[in-house]
């Protein structure tokens, strides 16, 4: 079944979580002392048993693998607030900035007009080696996020009419080796820590009272560096159930009301199924379940160059696509037009042949004497044309000009030879035949001066051809 997958890689507990409502798709498996190949293999295992084949996949990044702390920085532009986040990160943590990987969020201003932010940040070892063992098994991650997120996302995905724009709330998610000690308000997460110690010695009195100890201690952490505002509620999420009466101990102890956050299955929620071995009773589902319900833009994400490079080339490819696809389109439209131009054409003409055969049934053996009449008449034109030309030759004969020779060829050039007294006579008379309607192209061929009976005379030879009327 093909649908978004979301796994959560921790020290000791591995859970790999699907949603196609109304069905809840989970197993969990213990890793603790495992190699990374045999984790590869089970995660490998659970998701053929599941019988997923993921569109996409989600790392939840357990909250004690980052450290996260809380900033107030002099500045409201991003700009200068993203410059100095760079230079407290190395601050934070004892490693060099090539080393690392951090997101933050803004969360709003302190009373004093410092921006508050919320910074994260994560050795590139631990995510190089989750996306290794996830990549093993041939799927590659989309996004990594902060689990606290999705555990707030979650109570409020539940409780949000019961929570006031203007207070604080507390949100412990228990989870099998740690618990996520959560402050938020109805837009923000506000703060976070990892409480140490395990879900299942929570059911010991003495584990029990050791755990609100850490509460208060996280709470004090928490008011001497952000606010002193009191609590309006306690959610407890994730392994709530085996933990039983815990929220009542710490309702009493605290003094606070205290609520217990469901997990997304049961009875009202989504329907649960999960491989043979199940899922351990200790493991918390509610980031994993948030981050795949819903898609929201207040989250912690890390960007790990890789992913950056592959969804730039998914996003690319998805424009390829869908320029080819539009590129099939408008070439199949044209073809299409172009085709049923041609298929009108051929119609048109097969219309144009059957008419021209009825017309030819009705005229009989008219085109035949047509034909002859129109051979009759170029014949008898032919024949005309040495009359027309001496006809018009005689016309613009000038005095002064004898022609000797007239001769006409079938392509309706004519010779003329003859003698003039003057060549200025000769030349008016090529103008003058040049300035009728029947003559063009007149040209002069020669012109040589003789004696004759002591007169000296001009002859002369032209060249010009016949205009059809």
């Amino acid at each position: 079944m093909k649908l978004p997958l979301c796994i959560e890689l921790g020290d000791r507990m591995m859970t790999i979580l699907g949603i196609k409502q109304p069905h809840l798709y989970c197993h969990t498996e213990a890793v603790a002392g495992l190699s990374d190949e045999q984790i590869t293999d089970l995660l490998k295992d659970s998701i053929q048993k599941l019988k997923l084949r993921p569109e996409s996949t989600i790392l939840s990044l357990p909250r004690n693998l980052a450290t996260v702390r809380n900033l107030h920085l002099p500045s409201q532009n991003t700009e200068e607030i993203a410059k100095m986040v760079d230079l407290n990160v190395v601050r934070i943590v004892p490693y060099r900035k090539e080393e690392i990987l951090s997101s933050y969020q803004l969360i709003g201003l302190d009373d004093i007009g410092y921006s508050k932010v919320i910074l994260a940040i994560i050795h590139k070892d631990v995510t190089k080696r989750m996306l290794k063992i996830i990549e093993n098994t041939g799927l590659l991650i989309d996004r990594i996020l902060l689990s606290s997120y999705g555990a707030r996302e979650w109570t409020l995905y539940n409780y949000k009419p019961r929570i006031k724009s203007d207070q604080l709330n507390l949100l412990l998610d228990i989870n099998y080796d740690f618990t996520d000690f959560i402050v938020f308000d109805n837009n923000n997460l506000l703060f976070t820590r990892s409480v140490s110690l395990e879900a299942d010695k929570l059911k010991e009195p003495s584990q029990a009272t050791r755990f609100i100890g850490e509460i208060r201690q996280s709470l004090v952490v928490f008011q001497n560096e952000e606010s002193n505002k009191k609590l309006s509620n306690i959610f407890l999420s994730g392994a709530v159930l085996p933990c039983k009466n815990l929220s009542r101990t710490i309702e009493k102890e605290m003094d606070i009301p205290t609520i217990d956050v469901p997990q997304p299955y049961g009875e009202g929620k989504l329907k649960l199924i999960s491989t043979a071995s199940g899922i351990s009773e200790y493991a918390s589902l509610s980031a994993q379940t948030a981050f795949l319900l819903k898609e929201r833009s207040k989250r912690i994400l890390f960007t790990v160059p890789e992913i950056q490079i592959r969804q730039n080339l998914k996003e690319k490819t998805k424009k390829l696509t869908l320029l080819g696809g539009l590129a099939i389109y408008l070439f199949t439209l044209v073809c299409g037009m172009f085709l049923g131009r041609i298929y009108n054409q051929q119609t048109f003409l097969d219309r144009v042949k059957e008419k021209n055969i009825a017309i030819g049934k009705e005229i009989g053996e008219l085109p035949a004497k047509l034909t002859k009449i129109r051979i009759v008449k170029n014949c008898l034109k032919s024949r005309m044309t040495p009359l027309r030309l001496l006809s018009e030759l005689q016309k613009v004969m000038p005095e002064e000009i004898a022609v000797e020779f007239v001769s006409l060829s079938e392509q309706k050039k004519v010779t003329l030879r003859g003698q003039a007294r003057e060549l200025s006579e000769v030349f008016k008379f090529v103008t003058t035949l040049e300035n009728t309607e029947y003559f063009k192209e007149v040209q002069t061929r020669y012109t040589r001066k003789k004696k004759v009976k002591d007169k000296e005379v001009t002859d002369f030879e032209l060249s010009l051809t016949i205009i059809e009327l």
